[in-house]
C-alpha cells in the first residue's frame, strides 16, 4: 500500500468513523443520557472491532493492489477486483465499516451509535444501488453483470 493510499484513507475514514460517533457521544452527554457499558458486551465489541478494523485493511489492500484504486468515488480502482473479500461479497469495505461502528456502540453502551450505525448502512445501500453499480455497470459493462449476479451485495451466496 503506498504512502498516498494510506493518508487517503486515513482522511476518507477519519469523518464517519472517528468525528461522527465522538459528535454523536458528545451529543448523548449534553443530553444527559447514560450509556450503560455492559462488560461483556465490551469484551465482545474488542474482538469485532479488531476483525472489523483487520477486514478494512484487507479490503483496502486488496482494493489498491489489483483495482489501482482508491475506496474514494473520487478515485475509483480501474480495474474490477473480485479477489480477496470481494470474492464472497460485492460490498466488503461497507460491511467493514459498519461493523466496527456496531463494535463502537456496543462498547460505548450507546443507542444513539448504533442507531448511527444502521444509518450508514442505510446510506451506503442507496449510494450503493443508485450511484456505485450503475456506473460499475458502465465501466466494466458484462464482466460487472456476471460478478453482481454470482456475488451478493451484503451476504455471501452459495457460488457453485
Amino acid at each position: 500500500m503506498t504512502a498516498g493510499n494510506v493518508v487517503l484513507n486515513l482522511v476518507y475514514y477519519a469523518t464517519p468513523v472517528v468525528a461522527v460517533p465522538w459528535l454523536v457521544l458528545h451529543l448523548e452527554a449534553r443530553l444527559g443520557l447514560n450509556l450503560v457499558s455492559v462488560p461483556v458486551l465490551r469484551v465482545l465489541a474488542v474482538g469485532l472491532g479488531v476483525a472489523a478494523a483487520g477486514f478494512q485493511w484487507w479490503c483496502i489492500s486488496v482494493f489498491q493492489r489489483i483495482g489501482k484504486g482508491t475506496p474514494s468515488p473520487l478515485w475509483p480502482p480501474r480495474r474490477l477486483v473480485r479477489a480477496g473479500p470481494y470474492h464472497w461479497l460485492r460490498n466488503p469495505m461497507n460491511l467493514g465499516e459498519v461493523s466496527f461502528l456496531v463494535a463502537m456502540a456496543m462498547w460505548f453502551g450507546s443507542p444513539a451509535l448504533l442507531a448511527y450505525a444502521l444509518g450508514a448502512w442505510f446510506v451506503f445501500h442507496t449510494f450503493v444501488v443508485y450511484y456505485e453499480e450503475p456506473g460499475l455497470v458502465r465501466r466494466f459493462g458484462r464482466d460487472y453483470e456476471d460478478y453482481r449476479r454470482g456475488v451478493g451485495r451484503w451476504l455471501p451466496r452459495d457460488r457453485k
